[in-house]
């Protein structure tokens, strides 16, 4: 007896590869969701008006994002407003294609170019120049290396978690759901506050 062949429905398939190829190329070309957040994580608003904007991706290090708006737009009237700003810090989100940067304001400049156009310049630092200085107290997955003459503080503490914690832990961690996850890591680590997008408070 013969056994069936399975048919092969080929404008189905080609239907579905190209309405993936779409579905790809419109994410690409939509603008990315740049937003501003006080220090409170309260947003400010969206940006939309733009000069140029970049944000710098660097593995395991610091990038740096910066932005210019014209200096009448709503947004920059509240950054360069500081003594009216219910909290001194600003935050940014870039958001493109599932991925998101984010950071706080490092240095702001107005600026008049020669044709007498105003505008700021916004430069941030990413988040992770925050785990940079995050003290941690000595405990049983901090490696000698990752801990200064001081004492207790750790640089580079993303490429730890990756290299030390996973590697020591990764089975126990597999079994535990993120809650469980979160209070491990805070019981070991000594952070008071964990953000919804870093740590944000040392101890």
């Amino acid at each position: 007896m013969t056994a069936p062949v399975e048919t092969i429905d080929f404008d189905a398939v080609f239907a579905d590869i190209t309405a993936r190829l779409n579905e790809d190329k419109r994410r690409r070309i939509q603008p990315p969701l740049v937003r501003i957040w006080d220090g409170d994580w309260n947003l400010r608003g969206y940006v939309k008006r733009e000069y140029k904007a970049s944000f710098q991706w660097i593995d395991n290090d610091t990038g740096i994002g910066e932005i210019e708006m014209p200096l009448d737009y709503y947004l920059s009237q509240w950054i360069t407003d500081i003594d009216e700003r219910a909290t001194t810090q600003i935050h940014i989100t870039c958001d493109k294609e599932g991925a998101r940067w984010s950071g706080c304001l490092d240095e702001l400049k107005v600026i008049t170019d020669q044709d007498g156009k105003e505008y700021i310049r916004c430069r941030f630092v990413h988040d992770l120049e925050h785990l940079k200085h995050i003290l941690v107290y000595p405990n049983p997955f901090v490696r000698r290396p990752l801990v200064n003459s001081g004492g207790r503080r750790a640089k580079g503490l993303n490429s730890y978690l990756q290299r030390c914690s996973f590697q020591r832990c990764g089975c126990f961690l597999e079994k535990l759901d993120g809650a469980s996850k979160l209070l491990y890591f805070v019981t070991f680590f000594g952070s008071k506050v964990v953000s919804g997008l870093f740590l944000r408070e040392t101890l």
